[in-house]
């Protein structure tokens, strides 16, 4: 008889088991997380090919991954969104392992719509309607796209009898499988991110078709640093094919939750931290599936030419309440007195999250808004995230991240360094600078510390921060090692907004734009101005961008 087990391990662990049962012959595949603060591979044991299968483990192991969270939650909402998703889970897995005790009679090739990597599919040998294959690289469940002509599969998911499955490409979740690692010449080069290879038939049709394959609401760390679990794209070694599967869903790349989540503003959080987790994902397939799922989430991303020149582009990202101003905003003095003779360009990013930021802690609203909407949200996620591990807390919050504007913005802001992280990666330009202030700050650091995990990438050549809305106490190796010159702080102890707001919103966590980053790390160069800067839009017209000692 098939079925799925869940056993708790002490207060942080479980063992997860799919038992599979034909003609007489049964297989089973165990998982065992002892603690899922640690970041460690799960224990396996059982059948080889179970074991082996990328999408059986990780489907798995988000089963634990979710029922774990549904029996810590406090919360009913979130409860039933764990239980849902585990429930998922855990009959993806068991329909997965029906489908290897089948033989395999003929086989296609095709890009797969769950690895996004062109491999070979085997037909599994059985009366299904749709046909069944297996992804030779990821051993996800595909068939063939209902489209007319098209040669790519489509996942196949556990409730899909009788209904149509397109694949990626006309899902609209990836531009182009052929063009996933496509480069350009430079930032001028890079065509209309937003045209597609084919339409988006899934929309047109009138069963809407949600991805089941594989998605945690929370994945805990270990599933991003550990290779053997974590998968691959196909069979690279990046990330496994749950993922990949939950990065085809209605909405994007909702890889840490539902649509419910995303719309909250967590939306590609779990995409951000995916690209996080090797640098080779940048400029490749999966890096192409995060820019496609954030440039249909965020309308207002682009990248604009500000000046011609020669030398390394310069890229400069605005925060809340300037993202709105003129073509150069405040930028045109700055950046023209350090570097007069490069080209410039202009990051335009989450318009609607900065300008909902913005409305709740203008500098005439500071005091009101560090202490009433964002301290009483603050306090309310501090009491329910306590008694919570640190992998679930983000989650269990989740309906009440969605409310917060702060949350939502960071979010924004990490999400776009994960974009903008990619298309530099593809870009045939050797250097950049990166400028930004305020959440901007926050995109350009990150954005560098993306580009420091990919080997051979392009070098960033300085990066310059002004009030940024950045934490202090971070770990700031990667950004040491992501520069070639020097990260340049920019702070300022009368900054007011990163003074007042920030604390309220991050737990009393102080801002390095406040207080600078007060590292020993030789790269990262922090300068006071808080003689010249009274306010958080005074870094513009006082500060100047330092040069090389």
């Amino acid at each position: 008889m098939d079925s799925y087990q869940y056993i708790p391990v002490g207060d942080v662990g479980f063992r997860c088991t799919v038992v599979s049962t034909h003609e007489g012959s049964s297989r089973h595949i165990e998982l065992t997380v002892d603690d899922v603060n640690v970041v460690a591979e799960p224990a396996l044991v059982g059948d080889a090919e179970f074991i082996a299968s990328d999408a059986l483990r990780e489907n798995l192991l988000n089963f634990g991954v979710n029922e774990f969270g549904a029996r810590h939650a406090d919360d009913d909402e979130q409860r039933k969104a764990f239980s849902k998703a585990a429930e998922r889970n855990a009959k993806v897995a068991l329909q997965l392992a029906e489908f290897m005790h089948f033989g395999s009679y003929q086989t296609r090739r095709g890009w797969c719509s769950c690895c996004f990597v062109e491999t070979t599919h085997n037909e599994v040998d059985g009366q299904f309607s749709p046909a069944v294959f297996l992804c030779s690289g990821c051993g996800a469940a595909t068939t063939p796209c209902f489209a007319a002509g098209c040669r790519y599969m489509a996942r196949r998911h556990h409730f899909s009898v009788g209904l149509a499955a397109f694949c990626g490409e006309h899902r609209h979740e990836i531009r182009s499988f052929e063009r996933a690692n496509e480069r350009y010449a430079g930032l001028d080069a890079i065509d209309d991110l937003r045209t597609f290879d084919a339409p988006n038939l899934a929309r047109l049709t009138t069963t809407v078709i949600v991805a089941g394959a594989g998605v945690a609401v929370v994945a805990p760390m270990v599933f991003f640093a550990a290779p053997a679990i974590g998968g691959a794209l196909g069979a690279s070694g990046l990330i496994g094919p749950a993922l990949s599967g939950a990065a085809a869903s209605s909405h994007g790349l909702a890889f840490l939750g539902g649509g419910a989540i995303a719309a909250g503003g967590l939306g590609m959080a779990g995409g951000t931290a995916v690209v996080t987790a090797s640098g080779a994902a940048l400029g490749g397939a999966l890096g192409a599936v995060t820019a496609t799922a954030y440039l249909e989430d965020d309308s207002s991303f682009a990248i604009t030419k500000l000046k011609d020149g020669v030398g390394s582009p310069v890229l400069v990202a605005s925060g809340f309440m300037t993202e709105k101003q003129g073509e150069w905003h405040d930028w045109q003095r700055i950046v023209l007195q350090r570097y007069p003779e490069n080209p410039v360009y202009r990051v335009h990013w989450g318009a609607k999250e900065l300008a909902a930021f913005g409305l709740m802690a203008g500098v005439a609203g500071a005091k009101a808004a560090a202490g009433g909407v964002v301290r009483a949200f603050a306090m309310q996620a501090w009491k329910k995230g306590a008694n919570i591990i640190p992998p679930l807390g983000a989650a269990l919050i989740a309906a009440d991240v969605a409310k917060n504007p702060w949350t939502v913005a960071k979010n924004r802001a990490a999400q776009t360094a994960a974009v903008l992280a990619d298309l530099l990666a593809r870009v045939d330009d050797t250097s950049f600078v990166l400028v930004g202030h305020s959440l901007g700050a926050r995109v350009m650091l990150a954005t560098a510390e993306l580009l420091a995990t990919k080997s051979g990438g392009p070098r960033i050549e300085d990066v310059h921060l002004l009030g940024a809305a950045v934490g202090v106490g971070g770990d700031w190796k990667l950004l040491n090692e992501s520069v070639s010159g020097s990260v340049y702080n920019y702070h300022s102890s009368k900054d007011q907004v990163l003074a007042k707001v920030y604390p309220t919103a991050e737990l009393g966590k102080k801002a390095i734009g406040k207080v600078g980053f007060g590292t020993s790390f030789p790269k990262i160069v922090d300068v006071d101005v808080s003689d010249d800067v009274a306010t958080h839009f005074m870094y513009h017209d006082f500060v100047d961008l330092q040069r090389p000692a």
